[in-house]
């Protein structure tokens, strides 16, 4: 894998939008960390793509990080419209996303897309599933307030979704309401967090004839190639 070397990573839970000590509603003050002593790798990937961002959270399942990153998110989109960003996603590093399954998925619904605002996609988890003893029952908890919440490895949030919730929809308070310790369940909460807007789920727990999403690689290089070159053989046909 890609050895970071040392990344100046200052503790803290769960930045929201408006809250001083994270920049408040300005991008340009948001915190975002830069490598204090970046490997030889990381430095020829970041002269070379610049595209990647350092977020002032450590990396957990239970401080905020992915709250943190989708109001991130949503404020690049919000402060860049020239760019008509349509979503913003999560994907884990070990994870292997195969684009052109999900572009020939979209392409295919591209009238439910453009009709509906506030869409959320990824493998949905609903909670009657979760509540049961296979997930140990860890919808029962009272704080999770979500009817679904979709498994980590790839979730995306239509622009209009993430800006509504993660900025100016959903209040301050309510955002500090809606807060439960587990990542996955906690961004569910974050997209039913205002109940005055119908949320459009968008099932990938299975595609389109031998498709798949993604793919857990288990952060090895051997099979990220793998992946990657059956999908360019897909893409050939």
């Amino acid at each position: 894998g890609l050895d970071l070397g040392a990344i100046n990573q200052t503790v803290k839970t769960r930045c929201l939008w408006q809250v001083p000590e994270c920049g408040g509603t300005d991008i340009d003050e948001w915190t975002v960390d830069a490598p204090q002593s970046p490997s030889i790798h990381l430095q020829e990937e970041m002269k070379t793509n610049k595209d990647i961002t350092f977020l002032s959270i450590s990396e957990n399942h239970q401080l905020g990080k992915s709250d943190t990153w989708f109001t991130y998110s949503a404020m690049l989109t919000k402060s860049r419209p020239d760019l008509d960003i349509r979503f913003t996603a999560k994907l884990d590093s070990d994870n292997f996303l195969n684009y052109y399954a999900l572009q020939s998925y979209m392409l295919r619904h591209k009238q439910r897309f453009r009709d509906k605002q506030y869409i959320y996609g990824g493998f949905v988890i609903h909670k009657e599933v979760c509540s049961g003893r296979s997930y140990g029952y860890v919808c029962r908890d009272p704080r999770f307030i979500a009817p679904n919440f979709m498994a980590g490895a790839f979730t995306y949030l239509s622009t209009p979704l993430a800006q509504h919730v993660y900025l100016n929809g959903t209040s301050l308070e309510r955002k500090k309401e809606v807060w439960i310790p587990l990542e996955d369940m906690q961004i569910g909460n974050m997209v039913y967090s205002d109940p005055s807007i119908t949320v459009e789920i968008v099932k990938h727990n299975k595609l389109h004839g031998s498709y798949t999403l993604n793919k857990h690689c288990f952060s090895d290089p051997s099979m990220y190639r793998r992946e990657f070159a059956k999908w360019r053989e897909e893409l050939s046909f």
